[in-house]
């Protein structure tokens, strides 16, 4: 039983380490909709039906928009419509692409070498308990005493 409850509180421990924070919870998200709901409504009691649809669709496109801190982070205007190549321009770094680059083109050069030049300049060879060195004939590919 004690052996259990280890391996049950190593799962438990385990499982509060994984625990990844989220947004806002079900019941914030109930209540932003209620509140736009309410609002909704008094816009179309108030004033027209078209003026509650106004607001919905004002609402729905703040929702699109940055806040001050974000919009920083990003280079673009508070309160700015989301633009993905005005974001991708604000952020995007040559100098990583170029590392990348140059580290893919100088791997495909080694594995090159290594795979095709060295074994071309080199042929295989292997050495057997009784002390004896074998050699791979390029030409045959077959294995022969040195």
């Amino acid at each position: 039983m004690r052996g259990v409850m280890r391996i049950w509180l190593v799962v438990v421990g385990a499982g509060a380490l994984v625990v990844v924070p989220r947004g806002p919870g079900r019941a914030t998200r109930l209540a932003a909709k209620k509140e736009d709901d309410r609002m909704a409504k008094f816009y179309k009691d108030r004033f027209s039906a078209s003026a509650a649809e106004e607001y919905r669709f004002a609402r729905e496109r703040d929702k699109s928009k940055y806040n001050a801190k974000r919009a920083k982070s990003l280079g673009v205007q508070a309160g700015e419509e989301f633009d993905l190549d005005r974001a991708l321009d604000a952020n995007t770094d040559d100098t990583i692409t170029k590392i990348i680059a140059g580290a893919f083109i100088v791997s495909v050069l080694v594995a090159l070498y290594f795979g095709v030049i060295q074994s071309a300049i080199s042929p295989p060879s292997f050495t057997d308990a009784a002390g004896t060195t074998y050699v791979k004939d390029p030409k045959t590919g077959v294995f022969r005493e040195r």
